[in-house]
């Protein structure tokens, strides 16, 4: 089978064996209606782990942690999933982009990420990997 992968600003194609693949979603599709309900039904119910409810439970101070702008992830999908369990614990949350070595995001990327709709009372940053005075040194 013959697959065409996005890459950067252009796309490079694969040829796989077809007994070992299976392609799950078409590039451009956006997650359907079953992906949420089963990203969903697993935070209700997780694997090995109590409901997040009952995790978040007490919590004073929460932080998420999303992935950079450079590749989709779905940030805003699973945000506005999370939204009710984080609104029900009634503590202060901090949704944190992980830049890692790239740059920062820029405001519409944070938009795209992080929607000021979901979760609006919370603070929204952007590490900077070369921001000395924002670090902190765990040992």
């Amino acid at each position: 089978m013959k697959v065409s992968l996005g890459y950067h600003h252009s796309t490079v194609l694969l040829e796989l064996p077809e007994d070992r693949f299976r392609i799950v979603r078409v590039d451009g599709e956006s997650p359907s209606a079953r992906d949420a309900s089963l990203l969903a039904r697993s935070l209700a119910t997780p694997w090995q782990s109590p409901p997040l409810e009952v995790f978040l439970d007490g919590k004073r101070r929460l932080a998420v942690v999303l992935s950079d702008a450079t590749r989709p992830t779905g940030s805003a999908a699973f945000l506005r999933l999370l939204e009710r369990y984080l609104t029900r614990s009634g503590a202060k949350v901090r949704i944190v982009v992980a830049t890692g070595i790239h740059r920062p995001v820029t405001g519409a990327e944070m938009e795209t990420l992080a929607p000021s709709d979901v979760l609006p009372e919370a603070a929204r940053l952007c590490h900077v990997p070369d921001d000395a005075e924002a670090l902190a040194d765990f040992g």
